[in-house]
């Protein structure tokens, strides 16, 4: 009796340590749909926002940032209502998709550049690289798999 208590709490351990901790794969679905809601104008300001907060823009470099961003959200609102409710992409389209996709963000780059002092660009870099960093680590279920 005392084996079968023993290998049961075991097993009880285990499954609960394989279990999501928190609500981290919840949190980030509701954060998505929330964007989804938003328009592109308000996505736009509120990352042009942070990015004033972050990097200290001033007005004009403000205004510029915003147009940059409005130009992307927008493109990212068209592209997500072409995908709603389409099959999972080909292999082709996948790969057309990136290509269009890093194409965009360097052209988004160009232009950042053109607006941002040398000093604000290097720590959006930075910035920008310590994010993906966080994503890299991860799997989708929210916790890294060693």
């Amino acid at each position: 009796m005392k084996r079968f208590a023993i290998i049961t709490a075991l097993l009880l351990g285990t499954a609960a340590i394989a279990q999501p901790h928190g609500r981290q794969g919840g949190e980030r679905h509701q954060k998505a749909e929330m964007i989804k809601e938003m328009t592109a104008e308000q996505l736009a300001e509120l990352r042009t926002k942070e990015m004033t907060l972050h990097l200290d823009l001033d007005e004009n470099q403000q205004s510029r940032i915003y147009q940059l961003n409005l130009q992307m959200a927008q493109h990212r609102k068209s592209a997500m209502e072409q995908r709603e409710g389409k099959e999972k992409p080909t292999a082709q389209e996948m790969y057309a998709h990136r290509i269009a996709m890093l194409d965009q963000r360097i052209v988004m780059k160009k232009q950042l550049k053109e607006v941002l002092s040398e000093e604000q660009f290097a720590k959006l870099e930075q910035q920008q690289a310590k994010r993906r960093g966080r994503r890299k680590g991860q799997s989708r279920g929210g916790q890294r798999f060693r």
